[in-house]
């Protein structure tokens, strides 16, 4: 087992240097917009990424999720390079086919949406650039099932200094405001599929096959409805606010989620980048159940320290990054919606189970009624609490989410997770979260002494409370002596690639 975790871990250091690269480009980003942008221009940013963010699900088709679970299929094995082809090409006709119809109905469809026709150049650029993210995410896929961590890495830095730097360019020199943001994505993503382009030629046979495109569609309907849900979980919260409680409230919200979203970039997603191709290549192991298990209790620990240090500093953090001290209020929902990335973890290893065994109808049902509890709180919630009733309906829809799932997965197979200790770490990082807020008002020293005391009590109680086992507490003295020597770190990094 602990062969296919180092392989993780290798994989996800490579997939976190993109997810590094990501998160350093929004953190150099974040002063930029809060100089250049009002808090409600923040806010109708948000808005923007959360309409993209439907865009790129309902038109995606979910095909590339059906693509990750076939492409191993022994049943499909010799048809891999059609089965690319066909999605990919398919996905190609309806961006084509969407932005087209866009350019056309730009100023109607701007109204609609924004109810302002002025923003139906704004609306071109953002749907150009979501569409090329739908197909962006077929060799992005395809990278990850083949295990190309290095390749996937190289691709996406280079798109993300690309976008960065016209975006820099676009907003200072030529003043374009929140268009250069999508204008920059939409080089961006052309220049990616570019430099992908021999890699994509190399996996392509040029052979359409509509039986499989067929199959794909019948396999990935549920999926859809499922996409559609999950989506309103994602973003009913900031159209709900947007229409309750106007842009600048959003915009606070959507600061704030941003900050936390470091959680999920730095961490959780160049994880889950890295683990998924091995939780489907040993699905029909023995070594299934163990692996399974101490994933989730390793994960959730790594996590859940993030998260703590995320949570503790996040005013200090929210002051450094924002000189506009319109946005300093938001620290407030960062603990919150980071918490939030305990319980997205854990849903998303007990659906992948469910996916694996064709449980997609189920998952359909499950996804869909926390969507309208979704909906429920955030209508419940927003009028009376504003950004901050949004990002508790957030917390309260994933946890239950992820409890509906568990629940439902556990009744297919029964995967012996180590509930004691999971149960541990989050009521135990909770309780430090809420106490932390003690430090709110202290002078700055206060502050940072008392958090960091903090933040050693969390691996000092589950020492104590007897957490690790003898063969892990072994497993990090082995690491500490290799790793304690900054002078042998090079070759330490040398034998871990190797």
């Amino acid at each position: 087992m602990f062969g296919y975790l180092k392989s993780t871990f290798k994989d996800s250091v490579i997939y976190g240097l993109g997810g590094v690269a990501v998160k350093l480009s929004g953190l150099i980003l974040i002063p930029l917009y809060t100089k250049y942008f009002s808090v409600s221009e923040y806010g109708l940013l948000g808005f923007l990424e959360a309409t993209s963010i439907i865009i790129i699900a309902v038109f995606g088709l979910s095909l590339h999720q059906a693509f990750f679970v076939w492409y191993w299929d022994p049943h499909y094995a010799d048809k891999q390079k059609s089965l690319f082809f066909t999605t990919l090409s398919s996905l190609g006709c309806i961006v084509t086919f969407l932005l087209l119809i866009t350019i056309l109905f730009s100023k109607p469809l701007s109204s609609l949406i924004f109810e302002n026709s002025k923003y139906h150049r704004l609306l071109i650029f953002m749907v150009a650039a979501s569409g090329l993210q739908i197909l962006i995410n077929m060799p992005a896929q395809l990278l990850r099932l083949q295990q190309k961590a290095v390749l996937y890495t190289i691709a996406t830095i280079l798109m993300l200094l690309i976008n960065l730097a016209f975006i820099v360019v676009f907003i200072i020199v030529f003043k374009y405001g929140i268009e250069a943001i999508y204008i920059s994505q939409t080089i961006g993503g052309i220049i990616y599929l570019l430099f992908l382009s021999p890699f994509i030629i190399k996996n392509l046979s040029r052979r359409f096959d509509r039986d499989i495109l067929l199959k794909m569609l019948i396999f990935v309907f549920p999926l859809i409805i499922s996409s559609i849900a999950a989506l309103i979980i994602s973003v009913s919260d900031r159209y709900i606010l947007r229409f309750v409680s106007g842009y600048k409230n959003l915009g606070l919200y959507s600061f704030g989620a941003k900050l936390a979203n470091t959680v999920n970039v730095l961490l959780l997603g160049p994880i889950q980048l890295a683990i998924y191709p091995i939780l489907v290549k040993i699905f029909n192991t023995d070594k299934k159940e163990r692996f399974y298990s101490k994933v989730m209790t390793y994960l959730c620990f790594f996590l859940l320290i993030f998260i703590l240090f995320i949570s503790f500093f996040s005013q200090e953090i929210v002051k450094i990054l924002a000189r506009n001290m319109e946005y300093w209020e938001s620290f407030k929902i960062i603990p919150v919606l980071s918490f939030a990335a305990v319980f997205i973890m854990m849903k998303d290893l007990a659906s992948f189970h469910l996916q694996l065994t064709g449980k997609t109808k189920l998952l359909s049902v499950i996804i869909v009624s926390v969507s309208l509890l979704n909906i429920l709180l955030n209508l419940l919630l927003i009028p009376l609490f504003n950004y901050i009733g949004a990002a508790f309906s957030f917390l309260i829809s994933q946890i239950i989410y992820f409890l509906l799932l568990h629940y439902f997965a556990n009744k297919q197979y029964v995967i012996g997770y180590e509930y004691r200790k999971i149960l541990l770490m989050v009521f135990l990082s909770a309780f430090l979260i809420f106490l932390s807020f003690i430090f709110s008002h202290s002078t700055l020293i206060i502050r940072i002494a008392g958090k960091i005391l903090l933040l050693l009590v969390f691996p000092v109680s589950l020492y104590f409370s007897n957490f690790f086992e003898k063969v892990e507490l072994q497993r990090i003295s082995d690491i500490w002596r290799d790793w304690k020597n900054p002078g042998k770190w090079g070759t330490n990094l040398k034998r871990l690639i190797k």
